[in-house]
């Protein structure tokens, strides 16, 4: 079994996130909570994030969870500012930063700033998780096969593996996070300047595991944890030669 690299990169010329994510599940005794969380935001936020708007569909993603848990956790609202987006929904605030990346220092401040200031609304009263997502995407000119880009060899039987359909998807504890991380071949993005990015995925969700007494303070006190954790795991799912191409950057 591969040993995990004794130092990692601070990050890589060639960056691969296409999307950052931090999400607070959460329960109110009051429903509709969302109609009331943005006008409650807005004005301690309103230089960051000038607009607010309610999304498309949103009448109907709040019926639909009534009896599909899957959307229970779709937001119905969301703040937009110059390089982040804030997402509001019944049971959930999601930010996202999606290209260009800000950088873990820029992206974590932006995120004690959004805690600093829902931590005081009252009726969130119990919080169920809170987790960091990184969606990557690695170029086809840099990672090829998918074989040439990670750390992965799978078989079925006699049957030789093929791209074609592949999606793998598998759960890594590590330093109390559950940390879900899917795989994708051939999966498609958009880039900076709107161009289309075709290349492998590698999605890393990052989720906090001790749910009791989980409170403000703790999420303040490990999201740093979070972040190095699904760091760790990013650059050892990749091979030498691919981490190469990438660029590394040592500090």
């Amino acid at each position: 079994m591969k040993k995990l690299l004794d130092k990692l990169p601070s990050k890589v010329k060639s960056d691969t996130i296409v999307e950052a994510l931090f999400e607070i599940r959460f329960n109110s005794e009051i429903p509709n909570v969302a109609d009331l969380l943005p006008g409650l935001l807005f004005p301690k936020l309103r230089k960051s994030y000038p607009k607010i708007e309610s999304l498309p569909n949103a009448s109907m993603i709040r019926e639909i969870s009534k009896k599909d848990k899957n959307f229970k956790y779709k937001p119905t609202h969301r703040l937009l500012g110059d390089s982040f987006t804030l997402f509001i929904g019944d049971d959930v605030i999601l930010l996202s930063c999606p290209l260009p990346y800000q950088g873990w220092d820029r992206f974590r401040k932006e995120i004690l700033l959004v805690l600093d200031h829902v931590k005081d609304i009252e009726f969130i009263t119990d919080i169920e998780r809170f987790s960091i997502k990184y969606i990557n995407i690695i170029p086809n000119e840099l990672a090829g096969h998918y074989s040439d880009a990670i750390d992965l060899d799978i078989n079925l039987g006699p049957f030789e593996h093929s791209e074609r359909g592949l999606v793998l998807r598998q759960e890594i504890i590590m330093n109390d996070f559950i940390n879900v991380v899917q795989v994708a071949p051939n999966s498609e993005g958009i880039t900076e300047g709107g161009n289309q990015l075709q290349g492998l995925l590698l999605d890393i969700d990052t989720i906090y595991t001790k749910k009791i007494g989980l409170d403000w303070d703790i999420i303040s006190n490990n999201i740093d944890k979070a972040h190095l954790t699904e760091k760790t795991i990013y650059f050892n799912s990749l091979n030498e030669d691919s981490l190469k191409k990438l660029q590394p950057i040592w500090e």
